[in-house]
């Protein structure tokens, strides 16, 4: 995950590929590292319906309760 700060300074949680790091710091964003894991960014919970079978698939971040 990132966070985005002012649009220009992004900073990275560090088990973001580092190929990816630098294809952001080539676009103009300044890398400042982050921790491993932040509770700065995620909380995401996601659940996706089937509209053939109507199976539904359910993922949430670790950061939070989901």
């Amino acid at each position: 995950m990132n966070r985005l700060w002012d649009g220009r300074v992004v900073q990275p949680e560090t088990r973001i590929a580092p190929d990816v790091l630098k294809a952001l710091s080539a676009r103009g964003h300044a890398i400042v590292p982050g921790e491993a894991w932040t509770m700065k960014v995620g909380g995401m919970q996601a659940v996706a319906l089937d509209p053939a079978t109507g199976l539904m698939t359910g993922a949430c971040d670790p950061r939070r309760d989901g």
